[in-house]
């Protein structure tokens, strides 16, 4: 079994759009993501995006036409190359202007890997020149100019290294269409162990069906996939809120996210059937304006049929304040937000409809700087008076990095939990 902290994993699988535009890494195949890449069969015109040999350069050609036109009309007007000294911040800032304005020119949404085009663009780690670059032969997600390669080779320290290395691997590994049954497989596994305390030691145990301690790419997929569910539980039962949202036999779930989710992410909810045996149906509605609405088709697992448990799953591609003039509503008994950003410009109308509510929230955030932000915003946004009535830090976060890209660095989500028992007031006491 390959090492995903140690090497590049290879995807054998099918070479599928749904699968490969998953994410997106400037220094590898975008169709195979093989790390061997010739230079010569890159884009020639955009010059955003790589290949190992002719034939996939070829085979994506249609598909990359539209966005590459539309990057080559922009940089003409537009250079992207910035001359001059800059800062990370001054950088991170010109990539979203340039991804912005292939946005207005497009007239659509971009699609994730898209967005990582221009995210994801290739600079010096230490002056962020964007040409005659090298890329680390170790974790392919940061390059170097000629110039500072003896500098990069001091910055680029060997832990960040390993954790973009890791990243790579897991965004390589979730390309296999194995993971719906290894997500099942997890499910049936924590209804019986659901005692470990802590994500590290619910994986690894899950690892010893295999006879190995070592993780494999999909176990640190696997504890991404559970650590919001298990954050939920954990949190209502730190604040003493379970036993009230539990009166009924049907638990209605609002998730609000930024961000695009996984289908196998959402299958990892189910786990809530088995921590909380009193629940006959689990509702979750995934709430988020990036959401396509199509629901997703599911089963429960065979010891929940058994039980006659059921488990709805819905997505509505709206602000949460929109949603809560649609037509299809329905009441929550506690609303999660899932590593939202916050923002008084962006989330005022959202918060107070999440307010009129009059149900526990529970935010999850990947660090204690965003933890105190929230918490700030919040009060910015509802009132000084208004705390949480409990701020802790999570067992059950996730192993898995997730790429920064406001600092172009890494976070592991779901780190600290905020729980307020309701917004119409100051800190319940608990």
């Amino acid at each position: 079994m390959e090492d995903p902290e140690k090497e590049i994993i290879k995807h054998n699988g099918s070479l599928l759009p749904k699968l490969y535009n998953q994410f997106f890494n400037p220094n590898i195949c975008h169709i195979c993501k093989s790390v061997d890449i010739d230079s010569s069969k890159s884009c020639d015109k955009c010059y955003m995006i790589s290949y190992c040999h002719q034939d996939h350069k070829s085979f994506h050609e249609m598909q990359h036409k539209e966005i590459c036109e539309a990057v080559v009309k922009l940089s003409k007007l537009k250079p992207r190359m910035i001359s001059g000294p800059i800062t990370l911040y001054r950088w991170i800032n010109e990539k979203r202007k340039f991804m912005k304005l292939i946005h207005q020119s497009l007239f659509r949404q971009l699609e994730q890997h898209e967005e990582e085009m221009f995210l994801c663009m290739k600079s010096c780690l230490i002056c962020y020149k964007q040409n005659y670059l090298n890329a680390c032969k170790k974790c392919y997600s940061v390059n170097y100019c000629i110039q500072h390669k003896v500098q990069f080779n001091t910055e680029h320290t060997e832990f960040m290294c390993k954790q973009l290395r890791l990243l790579l691997n897991i965004n390589i590994a979730s390309m296999t269409p194995n993971l719906t049954e290894i997500t099942r497989s997890f499910i049936a596994f924590a209804d019986e162990n659901i005692k470990f305390g802590n994500t590290f030691q619910l994986i690894t145990e899950f690892a010893k069906i295999r006879k190995t301690l070592d993780w494999a790419a999909t176990d640190y997929i696997l504890s991404d996939y559970i650590s919001g569910p298990l954050a939920l539980y954990y949190g209502m039962q730190k604040s003493n809120f379970l036993q009230l949202l539990l009166q009924a036999d049907i638990f209605t779930v609002h998730i609000i996210t930024a961000n695009r989710v996984n289908k196998n992410n959402l299958r990892a909810w189910e786990i809530l059937l088995h921590c909380i045996p009193r629940i006959k149906k689990l509702v979750i509605i995934i709430i988020g304006s990036k959401l396509k609405p199509d629901p997703p088709i599911y089963e429960v697992c065979e010891n929940c049929q058994s039980k006659k448990k059921q488990f709805s799953l819905s997505s509505v591609s709206k602000m949460y304040y929109e949603y809560t003039t649609d037509y299809k509503y329905k009441r929550p008994d506690v609303i999660v937000g899932i590593q939202v950003e916050i923002t008084k410009k962006l989330w005022s109308q959202s918060i107070r409809a999440i307010q009129a509510q009059s149900c526990p929230l529970l935010l999850t955030t990947s660090d204690v700087f965003r933890t105190c932000r929230y918490i700030k915003e919040m009060k910015n946004i509802l009132g000084a008076n208004l705390t949480p009535d409990i701020e802790i830090k999570s067992p059950f976060n996730s192993c898995a990095p997730h790429k920064d890209f406001r600092i172009d660095g890494v976070y592991y989500c779901n780190k600290y939990i905020l729980v307020y028992k309701n917004l119409n007031g100051s800190s319940s006491s608990i």
